[in-house]
């Protein structure tokens, strides 16, 4: 892949609509989409993209953007970068707090896990990686940073 790929086409694979994506952005439920500066496009990484992918599958499960933001964006922390990170589970608690496995209030005390949501961090990048291969080679050009 180029250095990155642009909010379109980025949301086009994440099955997003680029304009929702913005007021998501602009309204603080997606914090770690990419910096931009004005009049310039956010520039998506292969991470990024996966993230913003983990964002969409979230939304059209109507899950509320601010949690669907705060799951996506904490997925990510855990995984920009870290090759070695191939699945992270989020699991609901007693509360209904949702929180990641390892990083639970009490992780020695494995309370109910009645619900949990499985991140295929390792198929997730196979995909968009796919994806992104396959624009950059049949897509349009303007859709990619300059490398």
């Amino acid at each position: 892949m180029r250095s990155g790929v642009r909010t379109k086409k980025a949301c086009e694979i994440a099955r997003v609509d680029p304009a929702r994506f913005n007021e998501m952005v602009h309204a603080g439920h997606y914090p770690c989409a990419p910096q931009t500066r004005p009049g310039s496009a956010r520039i998506f990484d292969l991470d990024q993209t996966v993230a913003l992918k983990i964002f969409g599958n979230l939304l059209s499960m109507s899950v509320a953007p601010e949690r669907a933001g705060q799951i996506a964006c904490t997925a990510y922390q855990m995984f920009e970068g870290q090759q070695n990170v191939e699945r992270l589970v989020y699991s609901c608690d007693w509360s209904s707090e949702w929180f990641l496995e390892e990083e639970g209030p009490f992780p020695q005390l494995r309370m109910s896990r009645a619900l949990s949501l499985v991140l295929d961090i390792s198929e997730l990048r196979e995909q968009v990686g796919d994806a992104l291969k396959w624009e950059e080679q049949f897509g349009k050009g303007e859709d990619y940073a300059a490398s």
